[in-house]
Formats: structure tokens, C-alpha cells, sequence
């Protein structure tokens, strides 16, 4: 069995060292993120994926004065006769030397951590500007002995700054460099992060590989069960049915808006802690996102509108349930006048299919639906939202930004078959109950459409 892999984080203070560790080892949670020097103060370790046999990153404190320490090292080596090549007996005397537990406590931390490890990340803000204590800094890790593997964080906005810390980079002969934002990382930046690691540390290619399989699984993983989420809430959402006497509907509107509210807000916050956001804040930004750009209320005619969403026409994609959004009902549906109208040209087999409906309006009662328009939006936007937080670093700080206009897909798309099987089955909501219907046959649908929104909006996954 292949050894595990142990893998230190270092740089300067305030590089984002944190915010990289967080994003690679999906966990928003882990350590301090502060915009503000000297925030991360000891050693902690994060297996990644809970897989310790594979691989462990440490996150240390930042280097504060390679310079001062570079020469304090030469002066002891000086008094010990070493020489320039005896990088490791160096840093074994600095290590036991009383100035290691005062004056550069530290990095001693960091040189200690290295000296214990396989490789290290070294951490670069390329908004900053090329200074000589940053080659001091890497001078004093390579003394190690160790693999040092340049990353270059902040990048997405700052090509130019990237291309002139490459090029300064080479000139101190690192040529295997990494652009790796924390905060908004490139489309299979982890992958690219491990290859061009596996060509410095050709020890531990085994373990890297097997890494990269393990990313790709997990994030198929992920796509899948957060699809399965989606399609859950929609299933209910279409199977949901609220009998009411006419002069009900203003409270039954209410009620149902609600629940579809409820609803939503339970599958975003299944969502964020699939893809590892669990704090408040990230959920208050994602709402004050939507109130900003799409209305919070998901049923006011504007969300649809910035949408792009349109009515579909025509009974096979849902007209005859009332498919146009209505402002009084705000995409829930009363229309069964609208059945009736459509079912009288339609033929026996609509008929049945709408039959209990009718009877139920001859009798005075209304059946309260959710509209196909309502079930678009919901779709949109959950499958936005899952698109931003493939792409989201778990350091970034900021809100969540999302598009300002939604895919073209599901805008006027034939409704899948799954969802109008759900119109038909009212017993396969599970809001208000202890538990999900155990149907067989829901099930099935309930995965059929998993599947078909998996393929619908594949584009969004980064892994292949």
C-alpha cells in the first residue's frame, strides 16, 4: 500500500494560505480566515476527503522575517563549520537553537513542519508586489530539502500580475509554478494542482493519482445527490393538491406559498452542506443575492421575468393546469376553469385524467396546484445555485453572485415526464409528513428525473 502523502501550506502572513486549505479540503469551516496578518498561529492538520492514508494538508502560521532569520542561520552555521550545501543541518541547529522558541518562533513552526513532511505548497499573493523577503522566504524552505511547489492565489483578476511572478519565479529556476485561486478556483484547478505536484514528487505519483480519481467520484458524487435533491423538492412540488371551498383561496394562497417556500429553503441548505458551506452567513448571502437580482419571493411575476421564463403552450406541456403566471395566485394555480377548456376538445383519455378535478368544481370546491412556470424557477434557480458553488472556493469571503440571466434550458422545455406522473399522484407529496412516500413507483420517478436534470444541465459540472 502506497504511503500517505503529507502536504504543508506555507508563505508569507495574509496569503490566503487558509483560504486554500479550506478549498481544497472542502471545508468552509476549517481554521480562521481574516483579512489581517498573523491570524493562523499554530500548526493544524486536514486529511483530506477523511482519507488520512492518502493524503494530509497542514496549514502553518506565516513567515514574518526570512531575512533576519536567513542570516541568523548563516551566523550559526559560521560558528559550526557547516556548509552552504548542509541545508538540513542548518535548519536542525537553527531548530535547537534558544532563539527558535523566542525571536522566530514561528518559523520555527513552519521549518519544523517541513522538515516532517513530503512537500510544500508555497503560497503566493500575486496582487502584491515581487519583493526580495518572498525568495527569502522560499530560500529558507528549500533548505529543507523538501519539493517546493509555487502557488500563485488571487489570480482570476490579475493575469498581468500572474505572468510577472512566473517570470520572476524562473529566474530563481522554480519553473513548475501553479495559478490556483482559493477564492474562485479555475475548472479542474485541483487536478492540474496535483499533475504538476506528481512531476516534483515522483515518489508519491501513486498516492496523487489515486487523489485525483477520489476528487472526480466525489464530485459525480455530489452532482448526483444535489440533482436528487432538486428532483425531490419537485416531486413534491407537482404532487401537491389542496382542496378548498371557493372564497378559501386568499389563507389556501398563503399556505401554499409557504410550503413552497419552506420547501426551497430546506434543499438550499441541503445543498450548501453537500458541497461543504455550512455557515449562516453564505445563506444569508445567497438570499440577499436573490432579493437583490430576482425578488426573494419566488412568486412575484419579476423573478420569472429576469428568467426568462416563459408560459408554455399547448396541453402537453401544461397549459390545461394553468401553465400562464397569474399575479393573483403568483404561480399556483386555481385555473380549473382552464382544464375545463381545454378537456372539452380533448377526448376520453383527458377526461380521466382531469375528471375528479371537475367533479370537484361542480361541487364548489377548488383544487390548489403549483404551476409549471413556479417548477421552471425552481429549477433554475437551485441548478444557479449549484453552479456557483461547484466554482466557489470555501475561503472566498464575499456573497454569492449569481447570473444575471438564467440558462435558456427548462425556460419553455416540454415539462419532463416525471413531473406530469407527479401531477397525477397527489400521494406522493411529502410535505406535512413524517416521512417520504415509500412508492415504488415514485421512486423510479423520483430518480427518472434526477437523471434528466443531471444530463440537462451537465455543462454546470467541472468534472467530466
Amino acid at each position: 500500500m502506497a504511503q500517505p502523502l503529507h502536504l504543508m501550506v506555507a508563505g508569507h502572513t495574509n496569503v490566503g494560505k487558509t483560504s486554500l486549505m479550506r478549498t481544497l479540503g472542502r471545508n468552509a469551516a476549517f481554521g480562521q480566515v481574516a483579512n489581517a496578518p498573523g491570524t493562523t498561529q499554530h500548526v493544524e492538520a486536514l486529511p483530506l476527503g477523511q482519507r488520512e492514508d492518502l493524503l494530509v494538508l497542514y496549514d502553518t502560521p506565516g513567515l514574518e522575517d526570512a531575512m533576519a532569520l536567513r542570516e541568523h542561520m548563516d551566523e550559526l552555521a559560521r560558528q559550526k563549520g557547516l556548509q552552504h550545501w548542509q541545508g538540513e543541518e542548518k535548519v536542525q541547529l537553527f531548530l535547537s537553537s534558544t532563539r527558535a522558541q523566542y525571536d522566530f518562533q514561528q518559523e520555527a513552526k513552519v521549518l519544523r513542519q517541513l522538515m516532517h513532511s513530503d512537500a510544500v505548497l508555497f503560497v503566493i499573493d500575486v496582487r502584491t508586489p515581487v519583493l526580495q523577503k518572498y525568495f527569502d522566504e522560499l530560500a529558507l524552505l528549500q533548505l529543507c530539502g523538501k519539493p517546493v511547489l509555487p502557488v500563485l492565489n488571487f489570480t482570476l483578476h490579475h493575469p498581468d500580475e500572474e505572468r510577472l511572478w512566473r517570470q520572476e519565479l524562473t529566474r530563481v529556476n522554480l519553473h513548475s509554478v501553479v495559478a490556483f485561486d482559493a477564492s474562485a478556483p479555475p475548472v479542474s484547478g485541483e487536478f492540474t494542482l496535483y499533475q504538476t505536484l506528481s512531476t516534483v514528487l515522483q515518489s508519491h505519483a501513486t498516492v496523487l493519482q489515486q487523489w485525483q480519481q477520489l476528487i472526480k467520484e466525489q464530485g459525480q458524487e455530489r452532482w448526483q445527490t444535489a440533482s436528487e435533491y432538486v428532483a425531490e423538492l419537485v416531486i413534491n412540488a407537482a404532487a401537491y393538491r389542496l382542496v378548498i371551498y371557493e372564497g378559501e383561496q386568499g389563507e389556501a394562497l398563503e399556505q401554499l406559498k409557504e410550503k413552497v417556500r419552506k420547501a426551497e429553503q430546506k434543499t438550499i441548505e441541503h445543498l450548501l452542506a453537500l458541497y461543504g458551506f455550512t455557515n449562516n452567513e453564505l445563506q444569508m448571502s445567497f438570499y440577499a443575492q436573490v432579493e437583490g437580482r430576482w425578488q426573494q419571493d419566488l412568486f412575484h411575476p419579476a423573478t420569472l421575468q429576469i428568467m426568462g421564463i416563459k408560459a408554455s403552450k399547448g396541453l402537453a406541456t401544461g397549459a390545461a393546469l394553468g401553465a400562464g403566471f397569474d399575479v393573483a395566485t403568483g404561480g399556483l394555480s386555481l385555473g380549473v376553469g382552464t382544464v375545463l377548456g381545454a378537456t372539452l376538445g380533448a377526448g376520453a383519455q383527458t377526461w380521466r385524467h382531469y375528471g375528479s378535478r371537475l367533479q370537484q368544481w361542480w361541487e364548489g370546491k377548488r383544487v390548489l396546484t403549483v404551476e409549471d412556470v413556479l417548477l421552471r424557477a425552481l429549477i433554475l434557480r437551485l441548478y444557479l445555485l449549484i453552479g456557483e458553488l461547484n466554482r466557489r472556493g470555501h475561503g472566498a469571503q464575499g456573497a454569492i453572485v449569481l447570473p444575471e440571466q438564467a440558462e435558456e434550458a427548462w425556460q419553455v422545455a416540454k415539462m419532463p415526464e416525471p413531473i406530469e406522473q407527479a401531477r397525477a399522484h397527489p400521494e406522493w407529496c411529502a410535505w406535512g409528513k413524517l416521512r417520504t412516500p415509500r412508492d415504488g413507483w415514485r421512486q423510479a420517478q423520483h430518480l427518472a428525473l434526477a437523471q434528466q436534470l443531471q444530463q440537462e444541465f451537465a455543462a454546470l459540472l467541472p468534472f467530466k
